[in-house]
């Protein structure tokens, strides 16, 4: 089996950290787990995430840029 876990970061935050701790995990049982995540923290391999200035730049205003429509037509993502 393999398994990608998508994140928005591998250890800030509860949820990043239960599945970075989840990823770990599988490893350990000979599982073929990889994490995707928007900010990398440290060097582990199997973790993937930005690696340039570009990238990164990119991956942190991505968010911002994509509330812009909805906040012209004054949308509310949250309901």
């Amino acid at each position: 089996m393999r398994v990608l876990h998508i994140s928005m970061s591998n250890l800030i935050g509860g949820a990043a950290k239960a599945a970075y701790r989840i990823h770990k995990g599988l490893i350990e049982q000979g599982v073929d787990s990889l994490m995707y995540v928007r900010r990398k923290i440290g060097d582990d391999p199997l973790i993937l995430g930005p690696s340039g200035f570009k990238e990164q730049l990119w991956s942190q205003l991505t968010p911002f840029a994509e509330m812009i429509p909805l906040k012209l037509l004054k949308i509310h993502p949250h309901f």
